[in-house]
């Protein structure tokens, strides 16, 4: 709406009226001043002095004159004079004088009379009687001369004192007197001024002031009708030309309000959409303005920065998002600076890692753009980032179990060929030890050989522990033994000592033992290469069953058994702890780099948890969680006095390796068996066949798990146990860690046996076979 603009023409203006108010008041006030001092000077004080020298002459004339002679009564004039200078304290002193200017009668300190006889004489010539000299009036006199008469006779004169306190009583009156007339003169004037000051200027002040505070309640178009009705029924004054112009405000109000609100709903449901689109992003959002200072945090944002929106609001982003470099440290480039520079969208580098306000760190993914507006003006930056921590940490797992992979792919290559070499090693070499005199000296060089041996089957154990789909073999196991044997074991004649702290009602843990004590071994290994100087290692047991947030995130709520390998030696770097577990990494000159990824294969294995705390030059501690079972129970005691008859059986071997059977052969026979050889699955299923129907059945099988290019174990021993529900296969594999060697019941087999394997080994799984078969027998070679 156009306003028409409007020029107010004032007449006689508020000013000019002000002016005339404050001239008439000041003349006023003016001629009551002027009146009141003529009055005091020429009436006041006059009138009270004449009226006083007239009253003390009456009395004189009175008291002093003989009424009968027409005389001066000599004679009692001083007594008279005296009493009335008692009575009246105003009189300072009275003289009466004859006409020859001789002093009567007089009382009081009279001052010398300036008057000669002459003088006197010619006053009572000229007839002075009735009136006071003029001249001693206006000079101010407190003395004044009068005639004393009688029948218009003057007799004598009379000089009369009058006191300073007498004056200064009058002045005093004079001055009240005066001082009320200025005070009303004062409140006539105020009143004319309040009078036409309040009809001129309060009221319609007043009246537009009641208008202007009526706004908030009353809406701008009936205002503004109220104020065209004023203005009617007042000049045009400046009170006037203030309404009309408050009218020209309040139609301009009206209109721009009509458009803020139009804008205002606009912008409301803008707002609200984006809002709403900020509270669902689930990244981290900060707005700021050009010159880079924080506009708006999303709850995200919040989160992560650890600033709230009303303390970040107006502080640079760098204050807020303060990001680093994650290897160097360093602050990184500012990204608004960047965007407003550059005006394109940017992505922050690998390895950023922002800062909140408690100093936490946390890895983040970023990208920033400009936001422009609808001229494509740059109005501000907007940052999206959000937490990638946990990302980073899976791909590192992720990697870590990659890189176990491959190494478990190597190793599985080589346990399958080097364990069927070391079956022929190792069988030989214990089976030598039969034929040889325990006390001579090739017994000790074979068992020498054979220990040796024994050392490159726990390699490959090692190796086997990363292969993939590998299970460990677990039963309940008291983990005080496996834990103390292999602690003594490599401490012994060492400079180290070992403290033991285990709970005396510890759970037994479901492990795989051979596993779990070489995890044992491999940390006491490396807690001693710690201490070269010496020290001590502690180790300490405890039963854990509580819910899965005081636990390690990966474990699932239930029991466990806590294991601490706690040792005072070097210490490790941040930077090695963060690669300790990763296959072929090592500090030492000397070593494989196995060790550590061993043991973390095993636990997770395990399905248990393996972490490390450590602090440079002071200490080391590894932490174990192992799933328990419960307390322990009893082992069964055997039974003593079974008399146990001796048996001899028909085994069978399925193995595609030549020399493997060849030294197991050796060993069955050795041990008193019927022994058959078969190189596969399909083979040993039809020999089997045709045994069952002769005289001399097969009681035992012992299958290789894999026969490449044919049937191996697994598939083998199906097709058997259809043959014969209640066959006795032992599966033996150089895949220690195979699933079917860890749960061998679940695919059918009765026991197993891994390869390599000694001649005491096999015989003992022989004898644990038959012996279920026949609770009274034992094998042949028992």
């Amino acid at each position: 709406m156009k306003i028409k603009q409007i020029t107010a023409k004032t007449g006689f203006g508020l000013f000019d009226k002000l002016l005339l108010l404050h001239l008439l008041s000041i003349t006023l006030l003016f001629i009551f001043i002027i009146l009141s001092y003529y009055h005091l000077q020429k009436s006041s004080f006059e009138k009270a002095f004449v009226n006083k020298s007239v009253l003390i002459r009456e009395i004189l004339e009175t008291t002093c004159i003989d009424p009968v002679v027409n005389t001066i009564a000599y004679d009692r004039t001083g007594e008279i004079i005296e009493t009335l200078y008692r009575k009246n304290l105003e009189i300072a002193y009275i003289e009466i004088y004859d006409p020859t200017a001789r002093i009567i009668a007089s009382i009081g300190k009279t001052p010398k009379l300036n008057l000669s006889s002459e003088d006197i004489g010619e006053r009572f010539r000229q007839g002075i009687a009735g009136s006071i000299e003029q001249d001693h009036l206006n000079r101010g006199q407190s003395e004044f001369l009068t005639p004393l008469s009688v029948n218009g006779n003057t007799l004598g004169l009379i000089r009369v004192g009058i006191t300073k306190r007498y004056l200064q009583q009058q002045l005093k009156n004079s001055i009240l007197y005066f001082l009320g007339i200025f005070i009303m003169a004062i409140a006539i004037t105020s009143l004319i001024y309040f009078v036409f000051t309040n009809r001129w200027i309060l009221q319609p002040i007043i009246d537009v002031s009641n208008m202007m505070n009526s706004y908030h309640q009353d809406s701008l178009n009936t205002l503004s009708c109220k104020i065209k009705t004023y203005n009617k029924n007042v000049s045009k004054d400046e009170i006037g030309t203030m309404s009309i112009a408050f009218e020209k405000m309040i139609l301009s109000i009206s209109e721009r309000t009509k458009e803020k609100e139009r804008a205002e709903k606009r912008l409301a449901v803008e707002h609200e959409r984006l809002l709403v689109t900020l509270r669902s992003i689930g990244d981290g959002v900060i707005a700021s303005d050009t010159n880079g200072e924080v506009v708006l945090l999303n709850k995200i944002a919040e989160h992560l920065t650890g600033w709230s929106q009303a303390e970040a609001e107006g502080k640079p982003v760098s204050e807020v998002f303060k990001i680093i470099n994650e290897e160097s440290c360093d602050p990184c480039e500012n990204p608004v600076e960047k965007i407003l520079a550059s005006g394109k969208i940017i992505n922050l580098d690998n390895h950023t890692v922002l800062v909140d306000k408690s100093g936490v760190k946390r890895n983040i993914a970023d990208s920033g753009a400009p936001i422009r507006n609808q001229e494509n003006k740059i109005i501000g930056t907007v940052l999206v980032f959000r937490d990638v921590t946990k990302e980073l940490l899976r791909e590192k797992e992720l990697l870590k179990v990659k890189q176990l992979e491959s190494v478990g792919v190597l190793a599985a290559g080589i346990a399958h060929d080097f364990n069927n070499i070391l079956v022929a090693v190792i069988g030989n070499l214990s089976l030598a030890r039969e034929f040889i005199d325990r006390d001579s000296k090739p017994y000790a060089l074979v068992g020498a050989a054979e220990k040796a041996a024994l050392r490159a089957k726990g390699l490959t154990q090692q190796l086997l522990t990363f292969a993939k789909g590998g299970e460990p073999a677990r039963e309940e196991t008291s983990l005080k033994k496996l834990i103390t044997e292999p602690a003594n074991f490599v401490l012994s004649g060492s400079n180290v000592v070992c403290i033991y702290n285990l709970a005396d009602d510890l759970w037994a843990a479901d492990v795989d033992p051979g596993q779990i004590s070489q995890v044992i071994q491999n940390l006491i290994l490396n807690a001693k290469q710690a201490m070269p100087d010496g020290g001590t290692i502690e180790i300490s047991c405890s039963n854990i069953d509580i819910h899965k947030q005081l636990l390690p995130a990966k474990l699932k709520s239930g029991k466990y058994v806590q294991v601490k390998v706690k040792d005072n030696g070097v210490g490790m770097a941040p930077e090695v702890l963060d690669n300790i577990f990763e296959p072929y990494f090592t500090t030492k000159t000397a070593g494989s780099g196995l060790g550590l990824a061993v043991c973390h294969s095993i636990i997770n294995k395990h399905n248990g948890d393996i972490s490390v705390e450590s602090v440079l030059g002071q200490r080391t501690v590894f932490t174990l969680y192992l799933p328990a079972t419960g307390p322990l129970q009893p082992c069964p005691t055997k039974i003593k006095g079974v008399t146990l008859e001796k048996i001899c059986s028909k085994i069978m071997i399925m193995d595609d390796e030549e020399i493997i059977c060849e030294i197991t052969e050796e060993m069955l026979t050795h041990l008193g068996h019927d022994v058959v050889v078969v190189s596969d699955g399909a083979e040993a299923i039809r020999l089997y066949t045709e045994l069952q129907a002769s005289s001399t059945p097969v009681d035992v099988i012992i299958m290789d798990l894999t026969i490449p290019g044919g049937m191996g174990g697994q598939e083998a021993v199906k097709k058997i146990l259809e043959i014969n529900s209640k066959a006795k296969v032992i599966v033996s594999s150089g895949y220690s860690n195979d699933p079917v060697m860890a749960n061998f019941r679940e695919y059918g087999f009765t026991a197993m046996v891994p390869k390599p394997f000694n001649f005491d080994e096999l015989g003992k799984v022989i004898d644990e076979v038959l012996m279920a078969s026949h609770p009274k027998s034992t094998s042949c070679g028992a």
